[in-house]
């Protein structure tokens, strides 16, 4: 299962974001066509860290953009998506394990057309075994 696979299915998983802002309103990648509010979500890039006999730990760097029309509403759902990942576990199978994901970066901002985005930053750090690298 992929990284960003993970984090929808945690998404879904949870009650309480889910109510706020469905599973099905998640994207990953950009969605031009879709009205307000959902969210998105980017990988920005990945780096290797080190390689070892057993394998390699690599660093992800994930933003999730959430665009809601109403500030407070969106602020709660910002701080639910950060309360859901910081910190998590997530099932990678058995050849990837995720070894942190932290939220590094948070911010808003009100568009001219009064759509607020709401960004946040994720560092995810794995260990992939050299099996699964062959």
């Amino acid at each position: 299962m992929t990284l960003e696979q993970s984090i929808h299915h945690r998404w879904a998983a949870s009650s309480e974001l889910n109510a706020l802002l469905s599973s099905d309103r998640f994207f990953t990648g950009r969605s031009l066509s879709t009205a307000a509010p959902y969210a998105t979500l980017a990988r920005e890039r990945t780096r290797p860290l080190s390689h070892t006999n057993s394998g390699r730990f690599e660093e992800t760097l994930l933003r999730i953009h959430l665009w809601h029309p109403d500030h407070d509403l969106g602020q709660t759902i910002a701080d639910h998506i950060e309360a859901v990942f910081d910190g998590c576990a997530l099932d990678l199978g058995p050849q990837v394990r995720l070894t942190s994901i932290r939220c590094t970066e948070r911010s808003n901002r009100r568009h001219d057309d009064g759509l607020w985005q709401f960004t946040l930053r994720f560092t995810a750090r794995l260990f992939q075994s050299k099996d699964h690298l062959l």
